[in-house]
């Protein structure tokens, strides 16, 4: 009885440091396009290796990821299949998730990113620096109006 109660007492203090997992994404490193739940969705493409998106990961988290990933599916798919060093992201490598699948064009750069309607369809997309997160925020906006 002694130790059910402790269990009780202390069950909320570890779940408010941080052991739940508070990323909200449906996508995994095995999802496809068509598991999307039908929501408007952005996927970047990056690498740990790359400084450019080891700078734009951090900027993603605080521009796209905490404006909206309740809305909207948000997906950091790291092709080193390593990890940023970004807490609270949905990342990982997603083989099923290439950027000349879902944009239906080439491009050998990073970062490069899409955004999907929700039906899986490319509203806008950037491959290497040919757009900003701006303009992926202002697709998700449109979207989300």
């Amino acid at each position: 009885m002694k130790k059910l109660l402790i269990v009780l007492l202390l069950a909320p203090f570890f779940v408010g440091c941080g052991l739940s997992n508070t990323t909200v994404s449906v996508l995994t490193e095995t999802s496809a396009v068509s598991e999307f739940e039908g929501k408007p969705s952005a996927i970047v493409f990056g690498g740990t290796y790359c400084p450019h998106c080891t700078k734009a990961v951090p900027l993603f988290k605080t521009q796209i990821w905490d404006n909206y990933s309740e809305k909207a599916n948000l997906w950091v798919n790291v092709i080193d299949k390593k990890k940023f060093d970004v807490e609270d992201v949905a990342q990982g490598f997603n083989e099923n998730l290439t950027f000349e699948g879902v944009a239906k064009k080439p491009c050998g750069f990073v970062p490069a990113w899409v955004v999907l309607d929700e039906n899986f369809e490319l509203v806008s997309s950037s491959c290497g620096g040919e757009k900003t997160l701006d303009d992926m925020q202002k697709a998700l906006d449109d979207l989300l109006e």
